[in-house]
């Protein structure tokens, strides 16, 4: 226990650092001594700013780590590889490769079904991969064989389906790049 001690308090000295560093800088500048007074005190011009858009992004994007590495942890487990990554069983190809057709099919539907899409999309994939490895599935090379098969078919058909459909391109784009931008406690 003792031996990850350090690590671990520098760790989160780093994460305070980014995270006093992502609330102060953007389209208007807090200062530390400002950003202390908001924090602590609450009372402030820039109140609005750190509690309405700056933290949730902060949040957002803690969670969003966390849960990477989370998977990134869970997949280096079942394939028992530690250079493995999250997206090399294709689950995520198939969840990105879900929103892409849901966008481009559905152009006016709202984002909130991108969540259910991507995760419909991950379940597809997973069973697909399941399916396919089946002769295999208890030799994790070979699963993870069959995953970047899967991995490499999603990404071109995401590629055509971007390159066939020019105009549904952008909001597409920008769900596969991953963003914090807009999201507040509103």
């Amino acid at each position: 226990m003792t031996r990850w001690l350090p690590t671990s308090v520098t760790l989160l000295m780093v994460l305070l650092v980014f995270a006093a560093w992502h609330l102060g800088f953007g389209a208007v500048k807090i200062s530390l001594p400002e950003l202390w007074q908001t924090l602590v005190h609450g009372q402030s011009d820039y109140e609005f700013i750190l509690y309405g858009y700056r933290m949730p992004r902060l949040f957002i994007a803690a969670l969003v780590g966390a849960a990477l590495a989370l998977s990134g942890l869970l997949v280096q487990g079942v394939v028992r590889n530690p250079l493995a990554s999250p997206d090399i069983l294709g689950v995520t190809g198939g969840a990105s490769l879900a929103v892409v057709g849901f966008s481009i099919v559905w152009t006016g539907a709202s984002v909130v079904w991108v969540p259910f899409v991507a995760l419909a999309g991950g379940f597809a994939s997973l069973g697909c991969l399941l399916w396919l490895a089946r002769p295999v599935l208890n030799q994790p090379a070979s699963l993870a064989l069959v995953g970047v098969a899967l991995s490499a078919l999603f990404a071109a058909a995401i590629d055509f389906l971007l390159t066939l459909y020019p105009l549904e391109i952008n909001s597409s784009l920008i769900w596969l790049t991953g963003s914090v931008w807009g999201r507040t406690c509103h």
